[in-house]
């Protein structure tokens, strides 16, 4: 990308290159219970999507990698960290019923053993 872009220009650009438009409808809808707070985040490092989740004072980090920049797979997925065991776990991008499990599994053994991410 060249420096002389504008933000917005640069952002755009980015856009093109990882086709935002063209994979958004892969992107599966989720639904969270209520007792979890979500905060999406920006998506920092490559992630196509960032979010966290907060229940109590645990929390589990979120994303979306469609192009593998941050991890195999082997195609699209969700990474989560902590998950349950304290390690990274990854579930295909349809996968939400496997992902959602796991955030819960994390955030229950977080509640007794407390961590920051």
């Amino acid at each position: 990308m060249s420096d002389s872009l504008m933000p917005a220009d640069r952002r755009a650009q980015v856009e093109r290159e990882e086709k935002w438009r063209e994979i958004t409808p892969q992107m599966p809808y989720l639904s969270f219970p209520k007792s979890w707070r979500v905060a999406m985040i920006p998506p920092f490092g490559g992630a196509i999507a960032r979010f966290r989740v907060q229940k109590d004072s645990a929390i589990v980090s979120v994303y979306a990698d469609f192009y593998e920049a941050l991890g195999y797979f082997g195609g699209p997925h969700w990474e989560l960290y902590p998950d349950a065991d304290g390690d990274n776990a990854r579930f295909a991008i349809n996968d939400t019923a496997g992902l959602l499990r796991e955030i819960a599994r994390s955030l229950r053994k977080q509640k007794r053993t407390p961590r920051n991410v």
